[in-house]
């Protein structure tokens, strides 16, 4: 038994502009970015309507995998993992990606756990939602499965049953509007906030995330394509003009602030026009289109205590890979 639910979130990315004035979807993301109102937002465009194909061309075709780390993780710890989760009944998988990560990653768990009888998904990208059912109701054809298309951050779904063993591998630390010179803690506080009311009372978080700060891995055609997406998409949009060709995607790393920017940066001047208003861009321009927080275990541990999450474990690797086990209270 499976379903997907839709759920609408802000800014959400979009292909049709029926009114570019109005400045809805993409439109308002990029005006927004140009603008400087917003910045690292552009998740949701980039993981939709054929983004989520390049994303894993991308890991495929480079030297780039996100997942090794975390797949090494739970394997190592797989029987802790499962005695620490128990008899829970509901789990809850936030942004599982494409469907070899959710088999190589989250599935070996869902194995594991005897008692299990629902499954729900939440996820930003259709493709990986339709990928992703697939691949459970498969292996699990008893299991209620249910998808849920929304940016957990912005909507949180009522799970159909609590406690929950709430699952997110897949390092969301993308935080929107995080600062570039110090901890972004309140971003990071409103991921834990938004897991624990998916998890609820005596509920279990267990969030893997990268704790190393580094650009490797990013350095390829195919992930500057990726990352570039957006661009090529707002150029077939009726109220945008804008020339791709005038941008190269670049990384840069902040520190102090535990932040991998993704950037645009301009490369020759250019009138962009989106919805009949105009933005200057100059040559070396940069732009945060998308970041990646690395924080630090110790960190998110001393934030989540105060949200009476408590912190049975922390596995880790010399990579960076950690995965955060929670207790909810």
């Amino acid at each position: 038994m499976s379903d997907v639910v839709t759920i609408p979130y802000t800014a959400r990315g979009a292909i049709s502009l029926a009114d570019a004035s109005a400045l809805n979807g993409l439109a308002k993301d990029l005006s927004d970015l140009f603008n400087n109102v917003r910045h690292g937002h552009l998740g949701p465009v980039l993981y939709s309507n054929g983004g989520s194909a390049l994303f894993t061309k991308a890991i495929q075709t480079t030297g780039y995998n996100p997942f090794k780390g975390e797949v090494g993780l739970i394997q190592a710890n797989l029987d802790s993992i499962a005695d620490w989760a128990k008899d829970i009944e509901n789990v809850i998988i936030v942004g599982p990606g494409p469907a070899v990560s959710l088999q190589n990653k989250e599935i070996p768990i869902l194995e594991r756990l005897t008692a299990l009888k629902r499954i729900s998904l939440v996820e930003q990208s259709p493709d990986f939602i339709r990928a992703d059912m697939e691949a459970l109701n498969e292996r699990f054809p008893q299991v209620d499965v249910k998808a849920f298309e929304a940016n957990f951050l912005q909507h949180v779904p009522h799970p159909s049953s609590q406690p929950a063993l709430v699952i997110s591998t897949g390092s969301l630390t993308n935080f929107e509007n995080a600062a570039f010179e110090n901890f972004p803690g309140k971003q990071l506080t409103e991921a834990l906030a938004a897991f624990k009311t998916l998890a609820g009372q005596d509920g279990k978080v267990l969030w893997g995330y990268n704790s190393k700060l580094h650009d490797e891995g990013y350095q390829s055609q195919a992930i500057a394509d990726f990352l570039l997406y957006p661009l090529h998409k707002a150029a077939q949009l009726q109220g945008i003009f804008i020339d791709p060709e005038n941008y190269k995607y670049e990384s840069k790393v902040y520190p102090q602030a535990s932040h991998l920017a993704h950037q645009w940066v301009a490369h020759a001047f250019e009138r962009v026009e989106i919805g009949g208003r105009m933005h200057h861009i100059n040559p070396g321009d940069r732009f945060t289109m998308f970041s990646s927080i690395t924080p630090d275990p110790k960190k998110v541990a001393r934030l989540s205590k105060e949200q009476n999450m408590i912190t049975p474990f922390v596995f880790s690797e010399d990579g960076g890979a950690v995965l955060h086990g929670f207790d909810c209270r």
